[in-house]
């Protein structure tokens, strides 16, 4: 019994390493022909033959060509460095840490093809339109963790406001990156944006607080 359930689960986790690596490969292909001709001029099909596969598997994993700009994996893995860290911990200095955590694992090639997909949401009127949503999304993974590390309901406004913050963060990021020309590298922007939230005065929350008349 046990024998047939091991061969289970590796089979799925095989089959699910599989997809993983068809996903990425067209995503790469994507990325490649939307440098070398234009994202507009890049249909589908041309992306699905590029990665070798059929135009019916490339829609199996991506309903549209703006999902394959879009789609990354480290959703997953933010939301597990925000569960692992400190319980005590504020979620903004949690979203920090997560933040630095997360570049600090990216390899160069990783980098590169980030940059590449930033490059296309912020320049590509039909990508950039849909920004918002991405970061909406992404709150509502954030905020329901936060919600468990502070022992506060998911409605509690200022935990949107935390999870919004910290998606600010990212696009500020990402906008001093296209600036740059990709030449700064992301690990150098996000050291220089953790000093800036610790000691700029353009940042201060201890002073908006006292500005607000909070303790």
């Amino acid at each position: 019994m046990w024998g047939a359930y091991r061969c289970a689960v590796a089979e799925d986790s095989l089959r699910e390493r599989k997809k993983a690596r068809t996903r990425r490969a067209l995503q790469e292909a994507a990325l490649r022909l939307f440098a070398e001709r234009g994202y507009d001029a890049t249909t589908t099909d041309d992306i699905a033959q590029a990665a070798d596969v059929s135009p019916r598997t490339f829609f199996r994993y991506f309903a549209t060509k703006e999902e394959v700009v879009e789609w990354d994996d480290y959703d997953p893995i933010i939301e597990e460095l925000l569960a692992a860290r400190p319980p005590d911990e504020p979620p903004l200095t949690a979203l920090r840490a997560v933040l630095l955590d997360l570049v600090d694992q990216m390899t160069p090639e990783a980098e590169r093809q980030v940059l590449n997909r930033v490059h296309l949401m912020l320049t590509v009127p039909a990508l950039r339109a849909r920004v918002l949503d991405a970061q909406l999304d992404w709150v509502d993974r954030a905020v329901p963790i936060l919600a468990r590390r502070t022992g506060r309901v998911p409605d509690d406004l200022a935990l949107h406001v935390a999870a919004i913050t910290a998606s600010s963060w990212l696009i500020a990021l990402y906008h001093a990156w296209l600036r740059s020309d990709g030449t700064a590298r992301l690990a150098d922007l996000v050291a220089s944006l953790d000093r800036a939230l610790a000691t700029d005065p353009v940042l201060d929350f201890a002073a908006l607080r006292s500005a607000a008349g909070s303790p």
